[in-house]
């Protein structure tokens, strides 16, 4: 008797540590039957991120959630095979009709003869639109940089190139071998050193945040630009 009583508490102790890493997740967490799909369990975080109450939600089916349905339909079959699946991004739909990033993994359980599936998903939404927007200005930039339409160039702090276009090589008059054996500096008309020096350390001391120079460069025939 003392054997049975020490199993049940041990029992109640194990169901309360659950239940209260599934109310207290700050990770959206569903569960759904794998035979229907219905969501059968929610916790709060999930109503806070998707915006539906727990009386809303329950009984519908786990897809009016993604807004990639095939995609996710892949997943619940990988989740069911393997017992687990993980997706590093995944569109999934609000109730009022938003779309949303998240980081979804989907683990499948036999409870008391059911096959249960337990959904955790994280909002990622704003990492993945800054990388989208950091993606498009360096696409842009890119553009703009290879378009030939004025000389660009990178330069390390120290004034080493690493890297320009062949406009630069164009109005310096240098091909890219003999610039790259060369420093920012070097190039530059001694008269404009001193000048553009003062402008880099006030960067470097983020005095300033960009500036404007008219200076003139040295070109291989020694030469200055106009």
């Amino acid at each position: 008797m003392t054997d049975l009583l020490e199993k049940e508490r041990e029992l109640r102790e194990s169901e309360e540590k659950y239940r209260f890493l599934f109310s207290a997740n700050i990770d959206s967490i569903v569960m759904f039957d794998l035979e229907n799909l219905e969501i059968t369990e929610t916790n709060q975080s999930f109503t806070d991120l998707y915006g539906y109450s727990k009386e809303e939600i329950i009984g519908k089916p786990y897809t009016i959630l993604t807004a990639e349905e095939e995609k996710t339909a892949l997943q619940i079959r990988s989740a069911i095979d393997e017992g687990f699946s993980r997706e590093s991004i995944r569109l999934h739909r609000k109730k009022n009709g938003e779309t949303i990033y998240t980081e979804t993994a989907l683990s499948s359980f036999l409870v008391k003869g059911r096959k249960i599936c337990y959904a955790i998903s994280h909002d990622i939404t704003q990492r993945v639109k800054a990388e989208q927007q950091l993606s498009e200005r360096e696409t842009r930039f890119r553009s703009f940089f290879e378009s030939n339409l004025v000389g660009f160039a990178e330069i390390s702090i120290s004034g080493e190139w690493l890297n320009f276009n062949s406009k630069l090589c164009e109005i310096l008059g240098s091909d890219p071998g003999k610039l790259m054996g060369t420093t920012w500096m070097e190039i530059t008309q001694r008269d404009d050193v001193e000048t553009e020096n003062n402008l880099i350390h006030k960067i470097l001391t983020r005095q300033i945040e960009s500036y404007s120079l008219e200076k003139r460069f040295i070109r291989p025939n020694g030469s200055l630009t106009n």
